[in-house]
């Protein structure tokens, strides 16, 4: 996998996932909010590991 290939890295596709799960409007008012978020993200990927399979291109 070449370096400079973003849409190839998972972890870029990963970030790009969450920004799209994010209302546009979207701003943590305080730590604890931007804490919450990665839980409020990843909580429901549990149940969907095609989702994250296909960061690294599995089926």
């Amino acid at each position: 996998m070449p370096e400079c290939s973003s849409e190839l890295n998972p972890g870029e596709l990963l970030n790009a996932d969450i920004k799209r799960s994010l209302p546009s409007h979207h701003r943590a008012r305080d730590q604890a909010q931007l804490a919450a978020e990665p839980h409020r993200f990843f909580h429901p990927r549990q149940g969907q590991p095609h989702i994250i399979r296909g960061y690294f291109g599995g089926p």
